[in-house]
């Protein structure tokens, strides 16, 4: 079995990019960095408010080198059975797997979420954006799946997924090309009654 675990990085300048690099949690295996190819890990609260850490689905572990959100976004497949989680990288006939058990697993997610992400704000979002979007449709096929933060938190990304298909190598290339969900983004400036209004507006331009 692998073992996960978590380092936070403080921001700071990287005198070899050119730029100041955020603050951002890399996840590490065996107590080493494999998953960043080329870029960084992600800021806390983007990374703990995505839901797909226990689930079947693609779990976003990095941004692009550039620090840029959505040019190379790094992810890993992750997959659960009653005893582990395993997370997949890499082209679908080679890839490399990490095998985790899953209550250590458990264990350290649900410790470092608790440290870095604000539950009953975040309860409130899930509270009211089911409210409004559980069971709709965004186009015929996709359905509202999940909410998170991104971009430092100061953005809600409201995600849309699409009906399974079978686990294939179609499928693999069907979500790394994002054909599997349909993403939309609303500001987030920390104001409940804002949210409510935003996603007023989002349904009023998209579903309704």
């Amino acid at each position: 079995m692998n073992k996960l675990s978590f380092e936070f990085i403080e921001n700071h300048l990287d005198y070899d990019r050119g730029f100041s690099i955020p603050d951002q949690i890399v996840a590490l295996i065996d107590g080493k960095e494999q998953l960043l190819d080329f870029g960084f890990g992600m800021f806390p609260s983007d990374f703990f408010s995505q839901d797909k850490h226990f689930f079947k689905g693609k779990l976003q572990v990095g941004i692009c080198g550039c620090s840029c959100y959505v040019c190379c976004d790094q992810h890993v497949d992750v997959n659960s059975t009653n005893d582990t989680v395993v997370w997949s990288t890499g082209p679908y006939v080679n890839r490399t797997e990490y095998t985790f058990d899953k209550n250590e697993y458990t264990k350290i997610i649900n410790r470092f979420t608790e440290k870095y992400l604000d539950k009953e704000t975040y309860s409130k979002i899930n509270e009211i954006i089911l409210k409004e979007l559980e069971n709709t449709e965004i186009e015929p096929g996709y359905v509202y799946n999940m909410f998170r933060f991104y971009e430092y938190g100061t953005t809600i990304i409201i995600c849309f997924e699409k009906k399974e298909i079978e686990d294939t190598e179609e499928k693999y290339y069907s979500r790394w090309n994002g054909e599997t969900e349909k993403k939309y983004h609303i500001e987030w400036n920390g104001n409940i009654e804002n949210l409510i209004k935003e996603i007023n507006e989002f349904k009023k331009e998209n579903i309704e």
